[in-house]
């Protein structure tokens, strides 16, 4: 009886030491994950926040100024063109050059590392009828997908088309509904909100698709693609492998990830992070 009563009085104990002590070390170990860099004042109604490889930062405004931070958050340069509507999206895959698009008009533009204009591309409007995402290859070439066509297309720089996929109806269960498009080094990536990622090769051949229920954004990461759900964050390798990343410290919201760092908002502040 007295050990009973010794060993219940060592497990009481335990657990105590664990949820006083331990449990609460865990959790402040997810956010020694992330180290603050540095900070500035946010420009205020942001509409989007991209970042590329040298961790240069780009916001864009809802006047359709677009402004260019070093990785330090110094200012460099802006640019702004109000004469063909809304910037749909703003592609820096490539630091040296930067791809706007202007889904309105349906033209591209590209700028250089300094947002001056290197050179304009209109799309073919009896070819094109609805192009609602674009993306940058390493092979300086574009990836256009066609909303009315539900086609992938695949662009030289001066407008020939080069190849194209199947009409993607004729490949998913349901019509395609694309929000987002994504490209790596080997794959091409199209989000669907019903019917998760569609997977291409890098000639724009279909590969797959991947049910992955409440993805609501995707983003290519080196070799992983970087998933968005809700408020949690994960990095899925090509075998559908998913790793799930940190928990962001409290009052954090994420604006653009890039491998080991993220610039996030906090209030009115533009934060910088470190994360491993």
């Amino acid at each position: 009886m007295a050990n009973r009563t010794f060993s219940a009085s060592v497990g009481w104990v335990f657990t105590s030491f664990f949820l006083v002590f331990v449990a609460p070390l865990a959790a402040q170990e997810s956010l020694n994950t992330y180290k603050v860099l540095w900070q500035m004042p946010m420009p205020a109604n942001v509409e989007q926040v991209v970042a590329d490889k040298m961790q240069q930062l780009y916001i864009l405004t809802p006047s359709n100024e677009l402004i260019k931070y070093d990785a330090q958050g110094r200012e460099l340069f802006r640019y702004n063109n109000n004469t063909l509507g809304p910037v749909g999206s703003v592609i820096v895959n490539d630091p040296l050059q930067v791809l706007l698009f202007y889904p309105n008009f349906q033209r591209l533009l590209v700028l250089d590392r300094t947002l001056n204009i290197l050179t304009e591309i209109p799309l073919d409007p009896l070819r094109f009828t609805q192009v609602t995402q674009v993306g940058l290859s390493r092979d300086n070439t574009l990836w256009l997908y066609d909303a009315g066509t539900y086609r992938l297309v695949q662009l030289s720089r001066s407008g020939e088309v080069l190849r194209e996929s199947p009409d993607l109806r004729l490949l998913l269960p349901n019509t395609p509904q694309i929000s987002q498009l994504a490209i790596a080094a080997t794959r091409i990536f199209l989000l669907d909100a019903e019917q998760g990622v569609l997977e291409f090769d890098a000639l724009g051949q279909w590969v797959r698709s991947r049910p992955l229920p409440e993805v609501t954004g995707i983003q290519v990461m080196e070799k992983y693609l970087l998933l968005t759900r809700s408020d949690a964050y994960a990095l899925m390798d090509e075998w559908g492998r998913e790793t799930p990343l940190p928990i962001l410290p409290t009052g954090i919201e994420p604006l653009a990830w890039l491998p080991g760092r993220v610039y996030g908002r906090r209030n009115d502040m533009l934060v910088a992070l470190a994360w491993e």
